[in-house]
């Protein structure tokens, strides 16, 4: 009885040095419609799999250069070979030929000699499990791209939507005073409405800066086009330097900025420009949703291995089903204060950005009408940890050479 293949031609790698045996092989093959190629070394065997990835090899187990396990497990650990089904070929009674093989990630085996009948059944059971299982990859990978392609179209659909709304308002304002002052154009009044619209025209010429800025700064980011630039960077000045500059809104909300820092200094090599742009947007959102006279608390602590940075406020809070999506870019909130509040929702995707390519992670814990608390999780880098290390000695030196035991005051030092 003929076992019919498959209706493409697929690709078999026959690898055995024997070549009467080969040569049978890929005969009893061929005449079952399956393309043949042959090798009889292990070094010819991957040769041909670089030239062309078959879909299933049967390899010998004694090859005159290499071992077959071996080239089985090259094959196996290679990414773009593993899913190869492998069928290693021994001698009848070689049961410890036959487990290395199987350990090196051979898919089957079969013992020499074997029927033609055998050969043509393992080789068609094998090549089904293995076009399904490349089915259902490519079907994977399918509903990936679908969900990507649906993903891009919804963000596209929010930018449009998001952009046009907030560049509307200040567009509005210029527009209308433009046209005010087009009105007046000759007329003596003109000075005088001229000096009363241009903090207007100011403010919304500000505002859109700020929303072309913001979005220049996340496409950058997300494309992966800006490089970081590491220099040593102390973490109680970063976060004075970033509340001192937005005091003015704290000001204006009635917020007390308070800080949470540890006596000794905070440092690692990082981007400060970069950093001081996320944390800017973890405390701009701390603010903005808070309540009057409310409180927003930042800190820092050094864990050794990393670095934490907290940005914690008292205001209106996130609800726990769209906590997950705060990150995710163009994204704003259902609550009315987030409406209210405005802005293209890219503040915290764009700290998520910049904290990930520090090799870091933001996370946040929220309760609607209890506050929200954003951790930044940084990892040294190695020179930093020997830093750190170096440190840490030199202070157990001192310690030692001091009689009794340490102060209050020493011992919380250690613990931070």
């Amino acid at each position: 009885m003929a076992i019919q293949p498959a209706a493409r031609v697929q690709d078999i790698l026959v690898v055995e040095d024997d070549e009467v045996l080969r040569e049978l092989i890929a005969l009893q093959l061929g005449n079952q419609g399956y393309q043949v190629r042959q090798a009889g070394t292990g070094h010819a065997a991957l040769r041909r799999v670089a030239e062309h990835l078959p879909d299933l090899i049967l390899l010998d187990v004694n090859l005159p250069d290499m071992a077959g396990w071996e080239v089985c497990a090259g094959l196996k650990a290679e990414e773009r070979t593993r899913v190869i089904p492998i069928i290693i070929l021994t001698a009848l009674d070689s049961t410890r030929d036959r487990w290395r093989g199987l350990e090196a990630g051979a898919d089957d085996y079969l013992a020499k000699p074997f029927q033609p009948q055998e050969l043509l059944i393992r080789v068609r059971s094998l090549l089904r499990m293995y076009h399904l299982y490349r089915s259902q990859i490519e079907a994977e990978q399918l509903r990936i791209r679908l969900e990507a392609q649906q993903d891009a179209d919804r963000l596209k659909e929010s930018f449009v939507a998001i952009v046009s709304h907030e560049l509307r308002t200040p567009l509005t304002v210029l527009k209308g005073y433009l046209g005010l002052l087009g009105g007046l154009r000759g007329k003596p009044t003109a000075l005088k409405a001229l000096d009363g619209s241009l903090d207007d025209m100011s403010g919304a010429l500000a505002q859109l800066e700020s929303l072309i800025q913001e979005l220049l700064d996340y496409s950058r980011l997300s494309s992966g086009v800006l490089t970081l630039r590491r220099r040593p960077l102390e973490f109680r000045e970063l976060i004075r330097g970033v509340v001192a500059r937005l005091a003015w809104a704290a000001d204006e909300k009635g917020v007390r900025v308070e800080f949470d820092f540890p006596r000794r200094e905070v440092r690692m090599r990082a981007d400060r420009d970069r950093l001081a742009q996320a944390l800017h947007h973890l405390l701009e959102n701390a603010l903005k949703f808070s309540h009057h006279g409310g409180r927003v608390v930042v800190g820092c602590r050094d864990r050794g291995s990393r670095i934490l940075i907290r940005v914690q406020d008292e205001g209106v809070g996130i609800p726990p089903d769209e906590l997950q999506r705060i990150f995710d870019p163009f994204y704003q909130a259902s609550d009315y204060m987030t409406r209210k509040e405005g802005g293209v929702g890219l503040g915290l995707a764009t700290a998520r950005h910049i904290v990930a390519d520090h090799g870091g992670d933001i996370r946040a814990r929220s309760r609607p009408g209890e506050g929200s608390t954003f951790l930044i999780r940084l990892p040294r880098s190695y020179s930093d940890a020997r830093e750190v290390l170096s440190r840490l000695r030199r202070r157990t030196v001192e310690a030692s050479s001091h009689q009794g035991s340490p102060s209050g005051e020493e011992r919380e030092v250690e613990k931070e």
